[in-house]
């Protein structure tokens, strides 16, 4: 398992702490579409950064849809471990690389990744600006940076707010626009953004050196 020296050392003993129950708290979380999640990503043939990939919940549905490769990036290791049991011949055959890391600080190479896939986690991000320059770092021209939640922005702050957690109860989503400025601002060229009831998507492409 890959590492780097730089993490959001709480949010990572949080996450360490809820992953033993976490499959239980995101139970509801696999009847999702995440196949269209992975249609609309076009991930087949691709190398895939799946950011904050916890226990692997899209892993199923991504390695159906074929990528050359997959990277589970998270703070959490304990999340890892048990991603990295449940997919352990995954790992065997070289079509899933584990990576305990930081999207702050993220240790792969510049130019890349094909997809940066980032579901259920961007609100986790401490410094959104610092992360999205590294996501743009390590894709490639034309790569794209797909943001998604299967709920709308209001739920998911609703429940954040709700969180015992004094940290957790401040990660707060913003609306697409205020993060497609951010992304723009950058470089990113927005292809979608959805910012609805039961959807929250943004897919930005690196634009071509």
């Amino acid at each position: 398992m890959s590492s780097t020296a730089v993490f959001d050392k709480t949010r990572e003993n949080i996450f360490d702490e809820l992953s033993n129950r976490w499959e239980k708290i995101i139970e509801g979380d696999h009847t999702m579409p995440l196949d269209e999640l992975m249609e609309a990503s076009d991930i087949k043939g691709k190398i895939v950064v799946d950011i904050g990939a916890g226990t692997g919940i899209l892993l199923e549905s991504g390695f159906e849809a074929e990528p050359r490769k997959w990277i589970a990036l998270d703070l959490s290791s304990k999340m890892l471990a048990i991603l990295q049991e449940k997919y352990a011949d995954k790992i065997k055959s070289n079509l899933l690389e584990i990576i305990h890391g930081d999207v702050h600080h993220i240790p792969l190479k510049s130019n890349s990744v094909d997809r940066v896939l980032c579901h259920n986690a961007y609100p986790h991000f401490q410094d959104p600006n610092k992360a999205i320059k590294e996501i743009y770092r390590i894709l490639k021209p034309e790569g794209l940076f797909i943001i998604n939640h299967y709920s709308g922005r209001e739920h998911i702050n609703r429940i954040h707010s709700q969180s015992p957690n004094p940290v957790l109860s401040k990660d707060m989503l913003d609306d697409a626009g205020t993060v497609c400025e951010k992304l723009t601002q950058v470089g990113f060229n927005i292809k979608e953004a959805i910012d609805v009831e039961e959807k929250y998507r943004i897919i930005a492409c690196k634009e071509e050196l």
